[in-house]
């Protein structure tokens, strides 16, 4: 009878058993205890799916290596957690170099992602790459952005540590594509371009080319101004305009520090207001060199401080030095904007117009676009312009616990105990068992 129960209980059990796994391949079930959840999607990568209704189709190019194939199918196993119509197929192009051809395809490892008819290319297995390939297929067509030339010593393609090569760069890999706009050349500001750039002028505007911004402006469309320390007189119309205008002189903060040494130019802001640009930002972003901005709201427009110097901060009027002294009656004490953005309804009455005003262009420049969270933020800038807030940034996801670096006692243990103590203690108490056993 014991027997017959046993086995009937065996049987159950069993049944149970394949009744589950049969469960959990129709409904699976994942949960992420990583830390920093490296093995799931960003919340900027979920907005990003939510903005790309339909069906998306991915297809990796690898040959027969089981470990690329495996870390293909991990990466995209994450999105298609979220969305069942992601399809992923697995092609080798060895055996099938014409299709490979066909795709456009460089080198093994590639990712081809097709969406109602456009296609991107991945050539790097990360979150980043692939959320950042979907974030251009979520725009349609690419978004052109005019940068004024001619009138500035900053340029998108120059190549010194004070142009604008690498953001150029990493805002075209977002589907963003900065061009360069001669007006002097007779031309107007083109209609299909969605943000109008300012760089910091060294030379004042011609009245024509003020004319054409204020128009530009009028017609509800976007604008940056990098309004750098010395540039404001330059675009006053502009700034009259706006409500916003270049205080005289530099911020600056007596206690930064660049390499051990002081540096008060360099402005470090880790407080941000509320706002889509700063969504997301931890961390301090720098600005080397800042001006202060002074706003009044005007009528219609709803104006928003981003970024401001800290409380310890002020901004020096006279020359600048290693040393700074705050001089009273002269020198106006911080806190002080440094980023500013403004907002309201477009004359179509369908979108918004949004202009956004800095008081530092070196942040974005080649020299220092990849201090604390430069990048993010210039970043999120243009993106907000764009009308792109959900798409503002994709974080890198990054494992906290891969380097480990432990003090002498704790590497001494972890030395020791592994391949000695831990063996012999259970070598120890197996011992210890079996005589006492057979005492018994």
């Amino acid at each position: 009878m014991i027997r017959l129960q046993r086995l009937i209980f065996a049987v159950l059990c069993l049944t149970v058993i394949g009744l589950l796994a049969q469960l959990s391949r129709h409904y699976p079930v994942s949960f992420d205890w990583t830390a920093g959840h490296r093995n799931s999607l960003s919340q900027a990568s979920r907005k990003v799916l939510a903005s790309l209704p339909g069906a998306i189709r991915i297809t990796g190019f690898v040959a027969a290596n089981q470990t690329l194939r495996g870390a293909m199918q991990q990466l995209i196993a994450r999105y298609q957690r979220q969305r069942r119509d992601i399809h992923l197929q697995l092609i080798n192009p060895q055996i099938h170099p014409a299709l490979a051809e066909q795709y456009g395809v460089q080198r093994a490892g590639e990712l081809v992602i097709d969406y109602r008819g456009s296609r991107q290319h991945v050539r790097r297995l990360s979150e980043t790459a692939v959320s950042t390939a979907l974030v251009r297929l979520s725009r349609g067509a690419d978004r052109w952005i005019a940068v004024l030339d001619g009138y500035s010593n900053r340029h998108l393609s120059g190549g010194t540590r004070t142009d604008l090569d690498q953001l150029s760069t990493h805002l075209e890999a977002q589907g963003l594509k900065l061009r360069k706009l001669d007006l002097a050349a007779g031309t107007g500001i083109p209609d299909n371009i969605s943000v109008l750039v300012i760089p910091p002028l060294n030379s004042p505007l011609p009245d024509r080319i003020l004319k054409q911004i204020s128009a530009y402006l009028r017609q509800g469309k976007n604008l940056l101004w990098f309004a750098d320390p010395g540039s404001g007189g330059y675009l006053k119309s502009v700034a009259d305009q706006l409500g916003v205008h270049i205080e005289p002189g530099m911020l600056v903060e007596p206690g930064s520090r660049v390499a051990g040494h002081p540096a008060p130019e360099f402005i470090q802001v880790r407080g941000y207001a509320n706002h889509p640009v700063s969504a997301g930002l931890q961390g301090t972003c720098i600005f080397p060199t800042a001006a202060s901005l002074s706003w009044q709201a005007v009528s219609g427009w709803r104006v928003r401080g981003i970024a401001a110097s800290p409380l310890n901060s002020w901004r020096e009027t006279g020359e600048l030095a290693a040393a700074v002294r705050f001089d009273e009656g002269r020198d106006s004490p911080g806190p002080a904007d440094l980023a500013v953005a403004l907002q309201r309804p477009a004359a179509t009455g369908r979108t918004e117009q949004r202009v956004f005003v800095v008081g530092d262009t070196d942040f974005a420049s080649n020299a220092y676009l990849g201090l604390g969270v430069n990048r993010a933020f210039a970043s999120h800038i243009f993106n907000w312009l764009s009308a792109d807030d959900s798409l503002i940034d994709l974080p890198v996801i990054r494992a906290r616990d891969l380097n480990f670096h432990p003090d002498r006692l704790p590497k001494a243990i972890i030395v020791l105990g592994a391949p000695i103590v831990l063996p012999l203690a259970l070598f120890g108490f197996g011992l210890y068992r079996w005589r006492r056993r057979r005492r018994l």
